[in-house]
């Protein structure tokens, strides 16, 4: 059953990385781009179901997540951002690519705030935590600097 599944995801992964590579050659992911969602999911083979039930809706939202997923990271690497608004996905503008690290550092901010507060309130008897928290504590001091400079 395991085997299985592995199988299907390594297949499902292969299957994600052609589609990527069909639409970088057919220019979807250039600067400014703007994609239908319908025609995102028609692309990766998600259909939407009419009528269904709510996990049926969680599994096409969770698929297409993946997809979008996946392309955000290979598009990273190129410089670009896909984002998503109602019914469509961008791929932002060089001159957009600001806002969205900003906003990656606010989250690593959000998210090192609550792991300081965590490493706080662990008890005394785990060794090693204020090392950690000390890490926590200058990652998050840095990003900070960089946020108002």
């Amino acid at each position: 059953m395991i085997l299985d599944q592995h199988t299907e995801d390594v297949k499902w992964s292969l299957a994600m990385n052609d589609i990527y590579t069909w639409m970088l050659e057919h220019d979807f992911f250039e600067y400014g781009r703007v994609i239908e969602a319908k025609d995102f999911r028609e692309l990766f083979g998600i259909v939407l179901p009419e009528v269904g039930t709510y996990k049926d809706f969680k599994e096409v939202e969770l698929k297409e997540l993946q997809c979008v997923g996946f392309c955000r990271d290979k598009l990273l690497k190129q410089g670009k951002y896909l984002t998503q608004d109602k019914d469509t996905y961008r791929v932002l503008l060089p001159s957009e690519n600001k806002t969205q690290v900003e906003s990656y550092m606010t989250s690593a901010d959000r998210k090192l705030k609550r792991a300081i507060l965590l490493s706080k309130n662990t008890p005394q008897s785990v060794k090693n935590m204020s090392g950690v928290r000390a890490i926590a504590e200058l990652k998050r001091e840095s990003i900070r600097e960089r946020l108002t400079a």
